[in-house]
Parts: C-alpha cells; sequence; structure tokens
C-alpha cells in the first residue's frame, strides 16, 4: 500500500464510474488527447492547487517581507537611500544566499546551479536598471521610481512563485507517471488561477498606487512618478505571473537548460538594448528602461509558450533520461 501511495502522483485526478464485480468504483483516467487542452478547467484541480500553494505564498512574502520594510524604512530616509538598500538586498540575495544551496551534493549542485543562473538572468536585469536609472539627469528620483517597481513586481511574484512550484510538482508528477492529458490540464488552471490573482493584485495597486507608494517615501513628487509608472507596471506584472508559470512548467519537464537560455535571450539580447533604447536614445528615460524590461518579458513569454504549445507530450518520458543527462530533454 505504501509503494501504491508513493506512486501516486500528488493531486491526481480521476472521473469515478460504477463497475467490477462487487459493484464498487472503479477509478479511470482521462485520456490523453491531442485537442485544445489549454482550454480545460477542472474545479477540483484548482481547489487542489490551491491548497498547495499558499503555505508557499506565505511563507514567501513572510520571507520577503523582511528586506522590503527595511526597504520602506530606507525610503524614508531619502530617494538615494531607497535605490540603495534595494540594490543591497537584492544583490545579497541572488549571489549571496542562492548560491549556497545544496553545495554538498554535486547532481543536485548541477540543478541548483542551472536554476539560480535562469533566476538570476532576470534579477540581474533589473538590477541593472536601477544601475542605468542613476544615470538619468534625475538620478535619485529615478533610481527610487526604478526600486519601488522592482519591489512592487517581487511581491506580485510572491504568488506567482507558488504556482510555479504547484506547476513544477504536478508536470514531472503527472509526466513521471504517464498522465499527459493531466498534466496538461494542471498547465491550465495552473495559468489561470495566476494571472486571476495577478488581476486581483493589479486592482489594488491600481486603487491603491498612492497609498502604496507612500509606503516607501513621504515626498509627494516621488508619489506622482509612481502613480505615471502605474501603467508600465500593470503589464511587467502580468507578463511575469504567466512566465513564472510556464517557467515551472519548464523545470516540470527538465528543460532547466532551455530555460536559463531563453532568460538570457530575453533580457539580455532584447530586454535591455531596447532599455537603452528607449530610456536613453529615445529620451523616455526611467519609462523607457521599464519598457525594455517589459519588451524582455514578452519574449520570454512568448518563446517559453511556443516551446509548451508545440511540445509533443506524448513524446516526453522522464523515466529515459540518463543521469549525465537528468535535468535536460
Amino acid at each position: 500500500m505504501g509503494e501504491e501511495a508513493a506512486a501516486a502522483p500528488l493531486l491526481r485526478d480521476f472521473h469515478l464510474h460504477g463497475g467490477g464485480d462487487g459493484g464498487g468504483e472503479k477509478a479511470e483516467e482521462l485520456p490523453a488527447t491531442r485537442s485544445r487542452w489549454w482550454l480545460e478547467w477542472d474545479a477540483a484541480e484548482a481547489a487542489g492547487q490551491l491548497a498547495f500553494a499558499a503555505p508557499m505564498v506565505v511563507t514567501s512574502m513572510a520571507y520577503f517581507a523582511i528586506p522590503l520594510v527595511s526597504v520602506m524604512y530606507a525610503g524614508r530616509l531619502g530617494e538615494l537611500e531607497l535605490a540603495a538598500a534595494t540594490l543591497g538586498n537584492s544583490w545579497g540575495t541572488v549571489t549571496g544566499i542562492a548560491l549556497m544551496v545544496y553545495c554538498n551534493d554535486q547532481s543536485v549542485l548541477n540543478l541548483v546551479t542551472v536554476l539560480n543562473v535562469s533566476d538570476s538572468f532576470e534579477y540581474w536585469s533589473i538590477e541593472m536598471l536601477v544601475l542605468l536609472a542613476g544615470l538619468m539627469p534625475e538620478s535619485k528620483l529615478s533610481t527610487s521610481i526604478i526600486a519601488m517597481c522592482e519591489n512592487t513586481q517581487a511581491v506580485s511574484y510572491m504568488i506567482t512563485y507558488g504556482f510555479a512550484a504547484v506547476i513544477s510538482t504536478r508536470v514531472s508528477n503527472e509526466l513521471g507517471a504517464g498522465n499527459i492529458a493531466n498534466a496538461k490540464k494542471a498547465l491550465t488552471v495552473s495559468l489561470s488561477l495566476s494571472l486571476l490573482l495577478a488581476v486581483a493584485f493589479l486592482l489594488l495597486l491600481g486603487l491603491g498606487h498612492d497609498l502604496w507608494a507612500s509606503l516607501f517615501s513621504n515626498s509627494q513628487k516621488v508619489v506622482s512618478a509612481f502613480a505615471s509608472m502605474t501603467p508600465l507596471l500593470i503589464g511587467s506584472v502580468v507578463l511575469d505571473s504567466t512566465q513564472g508559470v510556464l517557467s515551472g512548467v519548464a523545470r516540470g519537464c527538465g528543460w532547466q537548460h532551455m530555460a536559463a537560455w531563453t532568460n538570457l535571450l530575453a533580457f539580455y539580447i532584447v530586454g535591455l538594448p531596447l532599455a537603452l533604447l528607449f530610456g536613453f536614445t529615445l529620451g523616455l528615460h526611467i519609462k523607457g528602461l521599464w519598457l525594455g524590461q517589459i519588451c524582455g518579458l514578452l519574449c520570454q513569454n512568448c518563446v517559453l509558450l511556443f516551446i509548451t504549445l508545440r511540445t509533443n507530450w506524448e513524446k516526453i518520458d522522464l523515466t529515459t533520461l540518463n543521469q549525465e543527462n537528468d535535468f535536460f530533454c
């Protein structure tokens, strides 16, 4: 019984039908089809994913609240202190804590290294926006606004992070059990939930952006400048919510290397050059910098979505991966 429970996928979905000699219920899995699976919805799957994601979201929020409150306190000291605190926190998180995880196991270290590099590409690109904002005419104001946008997007990403972990687990679990239809359905539900919660977050941001900005600074100039960035911030939050789930799918399928190359392309070949073009050459300043970030996120979403939709899921077999290539298929 223990082996059967271990082999059963998490949140596994069944249709129950009466049958058998004893008149009991027989579990029958959904058939793997090549229909429009991205339009499917399942309330039970959604409830299971919410229950799975909620603890991770709460934990991530609680963890991020520590540096966030520190940044808010620094913002009360001045605009430059606000940007400096954000840069210091992010730099320490990406280069310090992330690279110290699981260093005692070589096989796990290989996976963690790829995952950290993949995630760090996006973090570092945002940090470079803070540095570039320091070259703007009003450097203190520019760096403060970019820092506030960065922290706001990070708060929304805590929600996406929970669903990214859910879909990574669900996809790998279902693919390992050979349940292709359930893996596709889990992707649809997770992406829908992430988007719905992102929209709810954006409604709160749209209605209370002045109140949110006032937590970072008591300067009316900063609050007004942040309000002008809100429409662009809404776009980046929506794109970030979808890419988080699609990146989780990539991890679940063993495509960590592919996701890392996608992030490198999106943020450093597309995003940052466009940020320089919009911000400096075209004179859009901090709005131009954030537009470049949006273009990078859009490119990342398009590549990951193309890979996800064009993948022949029936041919993915996680059990055939050898030890030298455990995390890439």
